[in-house]
């Protein structure tokens, strides 16, 4: 309550001084309302926003001291009105934390990468024709993808086999796909725009050291072989994993 009423108050020093300093600007200029407000918005448009003010309605005001007093006047009673609610009553108008977030999150692309599953970053939940994308993809085998035959997770990140001469099988098919042709496989691939390079987290580097024996028995699979994880990658600290997701 402290804060609000100390919003209330520097709003109320702020509109004061707007209606001051442009009464006394177009007294001395001799214009008319439509310079009044014009010169009071811009006083005010750097620290408030409110809808544009139609000026119609006072185009035959002659004391613009008497327009100042009366929105004083106006404003001290909506001040007081405001200074005197409880803070049940103040809840009422505040927006939850939880609606926030629902509201934020619930209208964003939440599609997934048909590879390692990252989530678009798209902040529209609907942005065709823009083609879905990520910062930073992941190793394939944190979602199962493994090769075929064999129980050998994929290490490889989906950047890095976009750019190979390697192939992959799709789910729905038994036929062979060219990673660098990946979204000929279908709409699900289609609809993804995976740039070929060699950009690669730490932090997937860390979790997937970190968390191998739990991939391993989740999936029934194994880092081994063609999957094996990269023996630099178990060399990365907790703490560097952290800050290359701060430097994302």
């Amino acid at each position: 309550m402290k804060i609000l009423r100390k919003n209330l108050d520097d709003i109320k020093n702020l509109v004061c001084h707007a209606l001051h300093d442009a009464t006394e600007k177009v007294k001395t200029g001799r214009g008319d309302a439509d310079t009044w407000m014009e010169e009071f918005s811009s006083l005010l448009q750097a620290k408030l926003t409110f809808n544009t003010i139609c000026c119609k309605n006072f185009s035959d005001l002659n004391s613009f001291d008497f327009l100042k007093e009366e929105i004083e006047k106006g404003l001290e009673s909506i001040v007081k009105e405001l200074r005197s609610l409880s803070l049940d009553e103040m809840k009422k108008f505040r927006m939850k934390p939880d609606q926030i977030l629902i509201d934020q999150l619930c209208n964003c692309c939440w599609v997934k990468c048909p590879f390692c599953a990252a989530v678009c970053t798209n902040t529209l939940k609907d942005h065709s024709p823009d083609k879905h994308k990520v910062t930073f993809h992941r190793p394939a085998g944190i979602t199962g993808f493994h090769w075929k035959g064999i129980k050998d997770l994929d290490i490889d990140f989906c950047t890095t086999s976009v750019a190979s001469d390697r192939g992959f099988i799709p789910s729905h098919s038994e036929v062979s796909i060219p990673y660098k042709r990946y979204q000929t496989a279908g709409m699900k691939y289609a609809s993804w725009m995976i740039i070929p390079d060699e950009s690669k987290l730490t932090y997937w580097k860390w979790f997937v050291c970190t968390f191998q024996k739990e991939l391993e028995d989740h999936y029934n699979m194994r880092f081994q072989g063609r999957g094996e994880n990269p023996r630099q990658w178990r060399y990365y600290s907790k703490q560097e994993a952290i800050e290359s997701l701060e430097e994302m």
